[in-house]
């Protein structure tokens, strides 16, 4: 075997072009060549908590205090009565306080007015009640300093939760952005008419996304740029107010742009909503709701006919898909344990390119990636961009000929330095928060091994590369041991394990070359439990269409399920019985135990004896 080791680590912004920000005037100008450009950060306020203003504020300040472009915060004053005497210095000449006459603009229309009047070149928009995380403003101005030409909005991550909706791992791409944070251009924002002052509240940034979009333009997530958004809403998930302008502007959107199958859809929804809830006790506020859509419908669908470019995919309430598990609370820790993430790779340069970008842009930041190329040596071309580029640690090392997939991952295990390790393999992808919220969970819970949920993406192999299809979620198992012991239900990239058991227990069977994986997980299930995750931190591809290679995976999976021998594992009769009930539930068409049926067998004879049967 030989191995090359080097330094490297992905760019802050995946951008094969030059990086440029828009500034003010009518050119795109190169930043990196010394030239600065203007920020600007907006705050709207309606009764806001005034020290968590004044504290948002004064964090602004001390956070872009340091950077070379000039900046101000303009403070929107929608609140019945004016707070300007209550925010700390609001005569200073970076703080400037607009509004206050009384009148709520609504969101939207006040954004507009703040822009409409200033003229810096890149705006933060952030709600009132939020808290920035360190470091978060900085990688912002970075993200923007790098920006390509078509760049129009930079999207701020939610924290304790991820909002759900999806986003591209590598790209960064992603349909809309949210209004609670983020970063826009005055050209772009401009250009495209601003926000829609008919939609009060909620739905105007989807709205914006799509005229962006329409026009060419890209919006990005940052998922390293975090703000606390700690939304308190009621017992049903949604504030009453929310409730009614998010029903109310999403059918207005569908009017605008879908079909009338698509906002027949919508009203159907609505009604559906309604009878339901009335059922259960609770009322919606349909009469509200009809009301906006009546005053503002015919406009809407009128300027789909002439406007409409980008044609969403509307589920449900939701404007794009969203990733499963979006209640999942991040959980913050002190500590930082590195990581591996070894990527194994034969001849597919460019998904391996992918692969390490999406294991690069994690928010965890003690990151090692061990790419092992069973290849030709193709991976050795991409591993060195990213080398050339960077100064973060990643290794590649070249096997001598192809060794199989075991071989390869055990060698990547035998270099790996991480506290933990997670594998990664080239047609797979992590979202930015993949290893940051399992290692978490492992290390709050004192745990070995814990893996999260997957996207399983259909793909079909093309001249060019490959083609992604359908995305579900097929796997949505918690732990079991007998049921992991019987069938493979965990995606090799979803699982994150200690160093410490790979040292105990070994590595991969280097005899399989299919499921080597299920094997490993089996042994590590026989000296401890594994944490579960419910919600989607990476994707995987299946590729259709190749019957051989489906054959060849059912083969290997009854030799694989043989290899199950792991003497010395303990465990205790009323273990054994759980397990064994279980195995029977699960294998069953139809379970019944004999406790269930006694149990059965006695209330219907207390049901005789009741009424005299």
């Amino acid at each position: 075997m030989s191995s090359a080791d080097a330094p490297g680590r992905m760019s802050e912004i995946s951008e094969s072009r030059p990086a440029h920000v828009e500034m003010s005037g009518e050119e795109d100008v190169n930043v990196n060549g010394g030239r600065k450009f203007s920020l600007g950060a907006v705050i709207i306020a309606y009764e806001p908590d005034v020290e968590a203003l004044n504290e948002l504020v004064h964090s602004l300040f001390r956070t872009l205090e340091p950077l070379p472009h000039p900046f101000r915060v303009f403070i929107w004053d929608n609140s019945p009565l004016s707070v300007r005497d209550l925010i700390d210095g609001a005569d200073g000449d970076r703080l400037v306080v607009m509004g206050g006459d009384g009148k709520n603009l609504g969101f939207g229309a006040a954004v507009n007015s703040v822009i409409e009047r200033t003229q810096e070149d890149w705006y933060f928009v952030l709600n009132q009640d939020l808290r920035i995380d360190q470091g978060a403003m900085i990688r912002a101005v970075r993200a923007m300093e790098n920006a390509g030409p078509t760049v129009a909005v930079l999207e701020l991550a939610h924290r304790p939760c991820e909002h759900p909706k999806e986003y591209d791992p590598v790209s960064r791409d992603t349909p809309w952005f949210s209004g609670a944070a983020f970063c826009v251009t005055r050209r772009a924002f401009r250009e495209t008419g601003g926000f829609d002052g008919r939609l009060f509240m909620y739905g105007e940034d989807v709205d914006l996304s799509f005229r962006l979009r329409s026009r060419g333009r890209s919006i990005k997530y940052l998922p390293d740029c975090a703000v606390f958004h700690d939304d308190v809403v009621g017992p049903h998930g949604q504030k009453p107010l929310q409730e009614a302008y998010d029903r109310a502007n999403n059918i207005l959107l569908r009017l605008k742009y879908g079909s009338a199958l698509v906002a027949a859809r919508g009203m159907l929804w609505l009604l559906a909503e309604s009878l339901y809830f009335r059922f259960k006790g609770r009322k919606i506020p349909v009469l509200r709701v009809l009301s906006l859509i009546a005053s503002r419908g015919t406009a809407m669908r009128a300027e789909r006919l002439r406007k409409a470019q980008v044609r969403p995919k509307f589920d449900h309430w939701r404007y794009c898909r969203h990733r499963v598990g979006g209640q999942h609370v991040i959980e913050r820790i002190a500590a930082s344990p590195k990581v591996s993430i070894v990527i194994r790779t034969m001849n597919r340069p460019r998904m391996l390119k992918e692969a390490i970008e999406t294991a690069w842009g994690q928010t965890h930041g003690n990151i090692e990636v061990v790419v092992v190329d069973d290849g030709d040596g193709q991976g050795k071309e991409v591993t060195d961009e990213f080398c050339a580029s960077s100064s973060r640690e990643i290794v590649y090392i070249r096997t001598s000929g192809a060794v199989g997939r075991s071989v390869a991952g055990n060698i990547g295990l035998a270099r790996a330095k991480g506290d933990f390790i997670c594998f990664l393999d080239e047609d797979d992808q992590l979202y930015a928060d993949h290893v940051e919220v399992l290692v978490a969970h492992a290390v709050t819970r004192g745990l070995c091994v814990c893996y999260a949920l997957a996207e399983e993406i259909s793909a079909e192999s093309t001249a060019d590369g490959w083609t992604d299809g359908h995305v579900s979620v097929r796997y949505r198992q918690e732990f079991s041991r007998v049921l992991l012991w019987y069938k493979n239900y965990l995606p090799i990239q979803s699982v994150l394990f200690a160093r410490s058991l790979f040292e105990e227990l070994g590595g991969f069977d280097e005899r399989l070359d299919l499921y080597e994986d299920w094997s490993l997980w089996v042994k590590y299930s026989t000296r401890c439990d594994f944490g579960f995750v419910p919600k989607v931190t990476s994707r995987y591809r299946i590729f259709t269409g190749r019957k051989a290679r489906s054959t060849s995976f059912g083969n290997a999976y009854a030799a694989v399920a043989l290899r199950h021998e792991y003497p010395g594992f303990a465990i205790s009769p009323a273990e054994f019985r759980s397990m064994v009930a279980e195995y029977l539930r699960y294998r069953g068409l139809f379970c019944i135990t004999r406790e269930q049926f006694v149990a059965l067998r006695d209330r219907l004879a207390r049901f005789r004896r009741r009424f005299g049967a």
